[in-house]
Order: C-alpha cells, then structure tokens, then sequence
C-alpha cells in the first residue's frame, strides 16, 4: 500500500480518519491500517458516528482502539508468528465479528 493512495481526513475528536484507495470497498478506517487494529467503514461520516457512539472508551494509541477485550486478541493467530505453537491453536481474526457486530450496532440507526 502505498502512501501516495492513503488520504488522511484528520482528526475527529482526537481519533485519526483515513482513506485507502488501494482497497475495493470499504475505504475508510479508523487504526493503523492493518489487521485488528482497523475498524473499515463505507463513508468518513459512518467513522465520525462510530467515534461518537463509542467516543468514552476509544483510545487511539491502543490495540483494537481499546474496544477489542485482551482475550480475543490472545486467541488471533494475527498476534502470533507463523507456524508457532501460539499461532496453531489460536483463530484467524478472532475479532472480526466482534468488531463487525460494534460497528453494526451503530451504524443500524
């Protein structure tokens, strides 16, 4: 991905929104852009709805902007190196439904 196709919409209440024109589909995102640190959206204004509803317990400096329980993440094989005894055992992204389902829950009204 490169820099020149990401577009950065600045900060909404503190929470940095971006755009990736390399992707079909949802471009917009919340995160860092990779695996379960990203939450995609449709539109820059589902983003700003998402960062309303949940704007008491976002933090942007941490993993899953701090809406991800730890323990979902300790069974993502996204955490761990390939072939590891870790990554054997564990779920390709653990969290995806749990993400999907926060951000269907806000975006359904």
């Amino acid at each position: 991905m490169g820099i020149d196709k990401i577009r950065c919409y600045g900060e909404y209440r503190g929470v940095p929104i971006y755009r990736s024109y390399s992707v079909a589909g949802e471009q917009v995102y919340l995160g860092n852009g990779q695996g379960c640190d990203t939450f995609w959206f449709r539109s820059v204004e589902d983003a700003r709805r998402f960062i309303d509803a949940y704007i008491d317990t976002i933090k942007s400096d941490k993993k899953g902007l701090g809406l991800i329980p730890v323990e979902l993440c300790k069974n993502c094989r996204c955490h761990y190196p390939y072939g590891t005894p870790e990554w054997q055992r564990t779920k390709d992204w653990n969290c995806f439904k749990f993400k999907q389902e926060l951000i269907r829950t806000v975006l359904k009204n």
